[in-house]
């Protein structure tokens, strides 16, 4: 830049600069019209979003046409019973409902089985073992593969595998109720008598070894007290090996020539049976316990006896460990030709010899028939759902019912009563109507920010002269105001069923309760006020709205046109501003050389710098 004729104070720059200054007139009328013209753009933008946001709540109510104004709802007295939901075509209604009891999907285990134990694949042996289930007359036959070996939590889990991945309607698992235990638990994936299972061994026997089939002919788990084996000498309930404080049974001696706990109990001659106990014995204890059976013929005259656990017998003395731990034990026996009845007993404690001291608890003991039809440990039975509507009584396979009453769903939870009733929906509707008011009113207020004009500072809006934009409040209140042609007088128009707009333009709901009168009592011709064909008030809103901000709509064709005016004065400021620039250099250009005439002229110098003092003499302080 120059600084200055050489020995005058003249400063050029300022020369430059007021010459630009005087220059940049039109660059600046040029930057006010694009500011302009972007308050205007700012204030339509918020026009269009409130007016589409409008539309938005119109056209919901021209979507309610079945699933609000005709909703019904249905309301449970006690909904520890039941729960329900009720649709359009529900018929208005009170029900007195009781719930007799659930459905339940059916559910059935194996005998409970020492985890690590071998008996299972030990009765059936290595190789594949095929089991079938039928569920809803469709029959599923299942390969389970057993190796040599394979403990109990193995073959189970084997059988829970193969049934999971299998077609048939069942899920299994294997449950572990003790640390040591291992049971298999089957359960039908549909609830009620669609799920009732029938199982049965195809090839090996295998549900039958495992117990989850076979009759049951004795079992004892001492919850209730000593029954029978209150005459086993100094019988004591104690926590049982399952959890604490149900219980089982202890003895600390027992006298020599047996005891029997069981009545006689009914079998077959030269059939199959199988017996369980968990026993454990204290610590310490000399001797061990020994349970068996005695065979009876048809005269209830013994005939033989069978020692299960304990005893002489190679194959027969499983001789429990004093350990303090519970353990599942688990034999099998044939009944001799001429048996009719077994009894159940214990025998010495110390092998043959007198009482010792020492403590033996006893839990979960059974008798079964495997090859009996029917399970052998059935933990819930199939069950329908039974309920009474009115005194009328249901049945259903599912606790979820949708076929008893028409348009209402019943969500069973528990036996009990309930009233239930049903009627017309007025909330769903009254604040979908609340919604239209507010955007309505949201929209207007927009409209009258964006176009107001202040008499006092006589200051207008950006869009206060825009014609365009102040005729869309009248149409707004023209077309949410005015009678719908066709509907009855009682309906049609929105001061007939509550809602009003004031002088000021704002719309509410002025009669609360006529509104929702109007909503109980005929929420057909509500719907049909908005949303009559070519008339209704929402049909009419969102042909005009959408005319305004469609994308060729009226507003936002002026959005587009103020936009591209934006455009075109932002590239007029452009160039002006690089016409100003190439101007500055010439300017400086020019005063440079008239400087080095002037410094070339000590004459001219004198002349020029009494000329051009006085004019910028106050500006550079001189």
């Amino acid at each position: 830049m120059i600084s200055g004729i050489s020995g005058t104070n003249i400063n050029i720059n300022l020369i430059v600069e007021q010459l630009l200054a005087r220059a940049s007139t039109p660059l600046i009328r040029l930057g006010t019209r694009q500011e302009t013209f972007t308050e205007e753009l700012n204030s339509l933008q918020r026009v269009q979003s409130k007016l589409t946001a409008f539309r938005s709540e119109v056209a919901t109510l021209k979507s309610l046409t079945s699933t609000v104004f005709d909703e019904k709802t249905a309301e449970s007295s006690n909904e520890s019973v039941l729960t329900a939901l009720a649709d359009s075509s529900a018929a208005q209604g009170i029900y007195n409902m009781t719930v007799n009891n659930l459905a339940a999907q059916h559910k059935v285990a194996s005998d409970q089985w020492d985890a690590t134990g071998t008996q299972i694949s030990s009765a059936e042996g290595a190789g594949v073992h095929t089991l079938r289930i039928a569920i809803n007359g469709t029959d599923t036959d299942i390969d389970v593969t057993i190796n040599a070996g394979d403990d109990n939590q193995t073959v189970l889990q084997n059988m829970a595998s193969a049934i999971n991945s299998s077609a048939a309607e069942a899920s299994a698992i294997v449950v572990n109720e003790t640390g040591t235990s291992a049971r298999l638990v089957v359960t039908a994936d549909e609830m009620g008598s669609l799920g009732e299972m029938a199982m049965q061994d195809v090839a090996g026997t295998l549900l039958s070894s495992s117990g989850v089939i076979g009759g049951q002919l004795f079992a004892d788990n001492f919850e209730s007290g000593a029954g029978q084996w209150a005459t086993l000498g100094t019988g004591v309930i104690a926590g049982d090996q399952a959890s604490s404080p149900t219980q089982s049974l202890k003895h600390t001696q027992y006298a020599s020539g047996g005891d029997a706990f069981s009545n006689f109990i009914d079998v077959n001659p030269s059939t199959n049976y199988s017996f369980s106990a968990d026993i454990r014995v204290q610590s310490g204890s000399s001797g061990v316990p020994y349970i068996g059976v005695k065979f009876y013929d048809a005269t209830q005259t013994q005939i033989g006896e069978n020692w299960l656990i304990g005893g002489g017998s190679a194959t027969q003395d499983i001789t429990p460990v004093p350990t303090d731990a519970w353990n599942t034990y688990q034999q099998n026996f044939t009944t001799p030709a001429n048996a009719a009845y077994v009894k159940i007993e214990t025998e010495y404690y110390d092998e043959y010899s007198a009482p010792v001291s020492g403590a033996v608890w006893f839990d979960d003991v059974s008798l079964s028939d495997p090859s009996a039809a029917g399970f052998k440990n059935e933990l819930q039975a199939a069950q329908d759902a039974d309920f009474d509507i009115d005194g009328l009584n249901f049945t259903r396979s599912t606790n979820t019912v949708d076929d008893a009453i028409s348009g209402v769903t019943l969500s069973l939870l528990s036996a009990g009563n309930s009233t239930l009733t049903v009627e017309q929906d007025t909330e769903s509707p009254y604040a979908a109507i609340e919604e239209f008011v507010a955007d309505y009113n949201t929209a207007i207020q927009t409209i009258k920010n964006q176009t107001a004009y202040d008499v006092d500072t006589q200051e207008g809006a950006p869009l206060s002269t825009d014609t365009l934009v102040k005729r869309v409040t009248t149409n707004l209140r023209r077309l949410a105001t005015s009678t719908v042609a066709g509907q009855p007088e009682a309906y049609n128009s929105l001061a007939m069923i509550g809602i009003e707009v004031d002088k000021e333009g704002t719309m509410s709901i002025a009669d609360s309760g006529k509104l929702t009168a109007a909503l109980e009592n005929d929420p057909e011709e509500v719907e049909s006020l908005f949303n009559r064909s070519g008339t209704g008030i929402a049909q009419r809103l969102d042909d005009y709205l959408d005319s305004m901000v469609d994308p060729d709509g009226r507003i936002t064709r002026r959005i587009d046109t103020t936009s591209e005016r934006i455009n075109e004065l932002s590239d007029e400021i452009e160039d002006f501003q690089e016409y100003l620039d190439g101007l500055e250099e010439k300017l400086l250009l020019q005063w440079s050389r008239v400087e080095q005439q002037i410094s070339a002229n000590d004459s001219l110098s004198l002349f020029m710098a009494q000329r051009l003092l006085p004019t910028f003499q106050n500006q550079q302080g001189g």
